[in-house]
């Protein structure tokens, strides 16, 4: 799926399902940082450089599942597809797109 497609995605989605996406991507990102961890157990410095950019990405995406559940105004949709689509780091982006792309089809109407 492209960014486009899932900007258009999201963009159409309830608040419920917009949060339902959110908390489906932040899981992957859990998981993504034990790959993480595991990968680069031998150079401590890209872990922990790595780790911190997944912890900044979940930290953004929990404040606007908050807020879109609070009925409060959050980052606009494209933004957070953005934040979903590329990660801060080039070398994050095979997992953050493998992420992306389940967490569309999870939500998507042909996988709900």
């Amino acid at each position: 799926m492209t960014l486009e497609q899932g900007k258009a995605l999201f963009q159409n989605l309830s608040p419920t399902d917009k949060i339902k996406a959110l908390l489906f991507f932040m899981h992957d990102l859990t998981n993504i940082a034990r790959i993480i961890s595991a990968e680069c157990a031998d150079d401590s410095q890209l872990r922990a450089a790595l780790l911190y950019d997944i912890s900044q990405r979940n930290h953004h995406l929990t404040s606007a599942a908050l807020q879109i559940l609070m009925q409060e105004s959050t980052y606009p949709d494209d933004i957070i597809v953005e934040a979903m689509y590329r990660p801060g780091r080039a070398d994050l982006a095979p997992h953050f797109l493998a992420a992306f792309e389940a967490t569309m089809a999870f939500v998507s109407p042909a996988g709900n």
